[in-house]
C-alpha cells in the first residue's frame, strides 16, 4: 500500500455535478490510496488503461471514504484513469 498522486487531473461539469478525471501511471498496486481532497464524492468510475498479462489479471475497482480513494487491481503496476463524480 502506498499513497499515490495522479500524473494529471482535469475537471469538467455535468449539469450541476462536478467531474474529475485523474490519470495514474502504470505504477498502481492494490490498496494504494489517493487523498483526492474532493468533497461530496458519490461515484467512482475506474478504467484500466494498460495491457494485462492474462485474462485473470484484468480488472480495476475503487472505493472511497470521505475524499480518500482506495484502488483494487487485478494486477500490480496498472495504469488507471479514474473519473470521480461529486456534488461540490
Amino acid at each position: 500500500m502506498a499513497v499515490v498522486t495522479p500524473d494529471s487531473i482535469k475537471t469538467f461539469s455535468i449539469g450541476d455535478l462536478k467531474g474529475t478525471l485523474a490519470v495514474f501511471a502504470n505504477t498502481l498496486d492494490t490498496a494504494d490510496t489517493w487523498a483526492s481532497g474532493i468533497p461530496g464524492i458519490f461515484a467512482l468510475i475506474p478504467v484500466q488503461n494498460d495491457s494485462v498479462t492474462t485474462q485473470a489479471s484484468t480488472g480495476v475497482g475503487a472505493t472511497w471514504s470521505g475524499s480518500t480513494v482506495t484502488f483494487r487491481l487485478g494486477e500490480d503496476n496498472t495504469a488507471v484513469n479514474l473519473i470521480v463524480l461529486s456534488r461540490s
